[in-house]
Parts: structure tokens; C-alpha cells; sequence
């Protein structure tokens, strides 16, 4: 005949097949020998030192393996070996502990747990839920620290040696490289070492983070990296109306670049173990800026016999990246008065070289005589800067110069 068996058990630990996954078990359990299932209501426990509680637990034996399936809850599992080693394989462990340096805590709040063995000892987890996070750092190229993610619903697989998951998360806080992150969410999928991050939209410095092309495409790739060596990875980002004062907080040594929006698009390719073979580009606009307190607008305003307090208020350009070079092109900074046009190079060692016109904004509203004022502005001004980036020399070139060897010592403006 049929029966039902209560227990009341407290177990040193509690497997599937002989994989140990939880221990200092304390649970009713009652077997059903029409099913011939355990089942167990209300079960505490320990996965790695922390507590966690389960419910509507039911575990059967199969002639093929064994399945456990239940109702997982847990506050603050560190996220360390001793607790994801349940979740992920010793590889992707490695990877995200020892190369991504992965740290912080992690709240299960409610999430369906799959747990299923075969007699080959081959083993499955699934798991479904919402995960809440806090306190966590991981490193992806840049630091990323995060201070709380309100809500991630987590989709994961494990099976055999590839770990298949996606998440969608809101309510994203933290800082990428020490810049502030708010309330941003976004989709993340983990498919055979490689992550991909899409749809991202948040508050970045005073404006926003997008994926690029997000606008026009949903779903759109902000970004992808192979989480093996060399890590090959892709970026395409937009910023809009960002602080830049914020965004460059603590780049210079004086603070320069205390007031202006910036909006930035980028694309980038490359691998972390190749810095120098990275390439991309994009486009960079500054407005409502006060780009005359960088010294080398100091010196020209002053050279000028211009006010000094006269702003250079917007930039605009393109730029690429190739072969640890980055190339300005169709630069134009604007105050009311002038313009300076032209382009620059940097280095990734620092090495910079800029040629620039400059250009009376009376003459741009001239008609058909701009072309020859132009030619004969042109030859009555130029500015060139060289060096590097934290010493440049900025040399002011007027008609008469440009007949004499070039010469520092008489043409170059202040330090």
C-alpha cells in the first residue's frame, strides 16, 4: 500500500548523487512511496558558510540519476570560491575571481533551483530568480565598482562544461573608473566565456550612458569581451550631456575643466593583452564650456591682445585610434570672437602634435571675400603645439616668423 513517512532530520550535509551542496541541514522531510519522493517544506541550511533556507523541496531517484528542485533564499553570500563553485565551473571561477578580481555580496531573494545528476556524474544546475547585490568590484578593463543592484533577474544554466546565462538588471549605482553610475539597467548574457552587456541606459556624471545606436535599434551592444586570454573585447558607448568637469575629475593635475557638457560617441576594438593594437573612433562635442582657464588658452588670449576671460565655449571633432595614436580631425573650438581649426595628434606615451588656424568670427560673416581674407589670415597665424602632453610647447607663428628657422625660444608662449 501506499504511505507517507515524516522525518524530522538534521543532517551534517545533504547531496545530489555524491556531490555534497549544502550542509548543517535541519528540515521535516516526508517520503512519499506513491512517487517515491522526498519532500521538504521548510529547510535550513548552509551553502559554504552562510545560511540559507529552502522550500518546497522534492528529490527523487531516477534510474538514469537523481533531481532535486526547490525554492532557494539567501542574504549576503559573498562572492568567493567557496560559494560559486556551486554555481560555476572551475574555469569560469578562476576566470572570474582570479582575472576579473570579483568581490562583494549577493542576496537569492526567492529563485527556483534545478538540480539534477547523472550516474556518468555528470551534473545540471538551473536557477531563476531575483538577485540583489551590494558592495561588489569586479574589473573589466576598467574598474567597476557597484554599490547596489536593486534587481537582477538571473537566468542560469550549467550544464557539462559551458554555463549559459542572462540577466536583465535595474537599478544599477556604482562608478566605472571612479566615474558615478546611476539607476542604470541593462541586459547581460554569459554564453561560453563570453559576455555581452546590451541595452544599457543610465545617469553617467550629470547625464547619460548608452549603448550606441540604442536609439534607433533596442537591444543595441554596449559591451562584448571574450573572459579568456587575451580578452578580446568591443565598446560602442554615447554619452549626452555629461559633466565634464566630473568626467575628467582628477585627469590634470589643476582643475581646468570646471564647467561644460560634453556629449561622446565611441567605438573601440582591441584586447586587454594588446593595448597598443586597440582601434576605433568617434565624434566629441563640448558646449557651454570654459576652456580659456587651460593654460595654453591663458597664454593665447594674452598673445591675441584679446580679453582673457573671453570663452571658448564649444569644441567639436572626430577622432580615430590606431596604432597607439589618437587622431583629432575637424577640430574647431569657438568663442565669440575666434575659432581655432585644425588637428592634433597624441600618442599613448603622450607625445602631442597640433597644428591650428586661427579665425576671426567677423570674417565667417563676410560672403565672397571670405576665401581671400582667409588666405591672408591664414598666413598671419598659425598655432602649433608640440612635446607631451604634461609639458607641451605652444608656439604662436605670424607672417614675419614663417620666414626664419623655427624658433622656441622666440615664438613659443608661456609654459
Amino acid at each position: 500500500t501506499d504511505s507517507v513517512i515524516g522525518v524530522e532530520a538534521r543532517l551534517d550535509k545533504l547531496g545530489v548523487g555524491g556531490t555534497q551542496i549544502l550542509r548543517d541541514v535541519s528540515a521535516h522531510f516526508r517520503f512519499d512511496s506513491a512517487t517515491e519522493e522526498w519532500i521538504g517544506e521548510e529547510i535550513d541550511a548552509r551553502l559554504g558558510s552562510t545560511a540559507i533556507q529552502l522550500s518546497g523541496l522534492v528529490y527523487s531517484q531516477e534510474p538514469d540519476g537523481s533531481m532535486l528542485t526547490a525554492r532557494l533564499s539567501a542574504e549576503g553570500l559573498p562572492i568567493d570560491r567557496e560559494h560559486l563553485s556551486f554555481f560555476l565551473d572551475e574555469e569560469t571561477l578562476r576566470t572570474v575571481l582570479d582575472d576579473l578580481q570579483a568581490s562583494g555580496t549577493f542576496d537569492i531573494q526567492e529563485a527556483e533551483l534545478k538540480l539534477s545528476e547523472q550516474r556518468d556524474g555528470s551534473r545540471q544546475v538551473e536557477l531563476d530568480g531575483r538577485i540583489r547585490v551590494e558592495d561588489a568590484f569586479i574589473n573589466l578593463g576598467a574598474p567597476i565598482e557597484i554599490a547596489l543592484i536593486e534587481s537582477m533577474d538571473l537566468h542560469l544554466n550549467h550544464g557539462g562544461k559551458e554555463l549559459r546565462s542572462r540577466a536583465t538588471i535595474e537599478g544599477l549605482f556604482g562608478a566605472i573608473a571612479g566615474r558615478r553610475m546611476e539607476n542604470a539597467r541593462m541586459q547581460m548574457t554569459y554564453v561560453g566565456q563570453r559576455l555581452v552587456i546590451e541595452a544599457f541606459d543610465g545617469g553617467f556624471e550629470g547625464g547619460r550612458l548608452r549603448a550606441l545606436g540604442s536609439d534607433v535599434a533596442r537591444g543595441a551592444d554596449l559591451f562584448a569581451i571574450d573572459l579568456k586570454p587575451p580578452f578580446p573585447f568591443r565598446l560602442a558607448a554615447q554619452m549626452s550631456a555629461v559633466d565634464i568637469g566630473k568626467f575628467l575629475r582628477g585627469v590634470f593635475d589643476s582643475n581646468f575643466a570646471n564647467r561644460g557638457e560634453m556629449d561622446l560617441s565611441m567605438r573601440l576594438s582591441g584586447d586587454f593583452e594588446h593595448l597598443i593594437d586597440m582601434r576605433g573612433g568617434g565624434e566629441i562635442k563640448i558646449k557651454n564650456s570654459a576652456l580659456w582657464a587651460i593654460p595654453v588658452f591663458q597664454a593665447l588670449s594674452q598673445r591675441l591682445g584679446i580679453d582673457t576671460t573671453v570663452l571658448f565655449e564649444k569644441l567639436n571633432c572626430e577622432y580615430t585610434i590606431h596604432d597607439g595614436v589618437l587622431s583629432v580631425d575637424r577640430m574647431r573650438v569657438d568663442s565669440d570672437l575666434l575659432s581655432l581649426v585644425g588637428r592634433a595628434t597624441m600618442t599613448f606615451e603622450g607625445d602631442v602634435t597640433s597644428d591650428l588656424e586661427v579665425r576671426y568670427r567677423l570674417v565667417d560673416a563676410l560672403g565672397p571675400l571670405t576665401r581671400l581674407l582667409y588666405r591672408i589670415q591664414n598666413s598671419l597665424l598659425r598655432v602649433s603645439v608640440r612635446g607631451t602632453m604634461d609639458r607641451p610647447t605652444v608656439v604662436l607663428r605670424g607672417l614675419i616668423s614663417q620666414f626664419f628657422a623655427p624658433s622656441e625660444e622666440r615664438d613659443r608662449l608661456p609654459l
